[in-house]
């Protein structure tokens, strides 16, 4: 496996990404890269900066070993 789906939701912001779609993101994307893909996904002219959480553990390395 190369890639995992992931999907991504907020309760803190006012942005809406389309509900329950899945992205095939690769094992080696870092949290920047799910940054700049979520800001795509919104179409921001500002990019901002987000952090990612699964559960309470904020997501600080490759997804790759972040799952492990």
């Amino acid at each position: 496996v190369h890639s995992v789906p992931v999907t991504f939701f907020t309760t803190t912001l006012p942005y809406h990404v389309p509900d329950e779609q899945s992205f095939a993101v690769p094992l080696t994307t870092l949290p920047e890269g799910l940054n700049a893909l979520v800001n795509e996904l919104l179409g921001l002219e500002k990019p901002i900066q987000l952090d990612f959480l699964v559960g309470d553990d904020y997501i600080t390395t490759t997804l790759e070993r972040f799952m492990r």
